[in-house]
């Protein structure tokens, strides 16, 4: 050990020193390759889950459109519905404003009695003129029979 020189320790040294940062570098990128790896596989693995699931909402999204154009269509066909329920109704109850005034007038005209009938009659012209707003012969024959016989 007398031919060691001081040079010869510091080679030495510097070269452990290198082996060391060597395998240290190695190390981190082994360790750096290998997080990537594994980051990249699951995405890899999660990709095609992220895909359906954005493949499922969209097909929900389209569901519920058509739920709603679906409920839009059957709101409005059941408002339509609904009108003409509603003018059939109307249609009825004029007809029978009709009979009740012309039953009165006829027997007005005949000289029965008609009493027992008045009220309804009175009933039946006043919505006939005012709620259905109808305006025709009937209100002439009111007005020559009923008011002419009350006068």
């Amino acid at each position: 050990m007398d031919n060691i020189t001081l040079g010869q320790v510091v080679i030495f040294l510097a070269e452990i020193a290198g082996v060391i940062v060597s395998i240290g570098t190695i190390v981190g990128v082994v360790i750096k390759l290998s997080s990537w790896i594994k980051k990249n596989r699951k995405e890899k693995e999660i990709n095609p889950i992220l895909e359906e699931i954005k493949k499922i909402d969209k097909k929900v999204d389209e569901v519920n459109n058509n739920v709603g154009n679906v409920r839009d269509e059957m709101s409005d066909k059941m408002e339509e519905n609904y009108k003409q329920l509603n003018n059939k109704i109307d249609s009825l109850e004029i007809n029978q404003c009709k009979d009740a005034i012309i039953d009165f007038i006829s027997d007005v005209k005949s000289g029965k009695n008609v009493s027992s009938k008045e009220e309804r009659a009175y009933e039946a012209y006043d919505k006939y003129t005012n709620v259905y707003h109808q305006n025709s012969y009937i209100h002439k024959l009111w007005e020559e029979n009923v008011n002419t016989t009350k006068e």
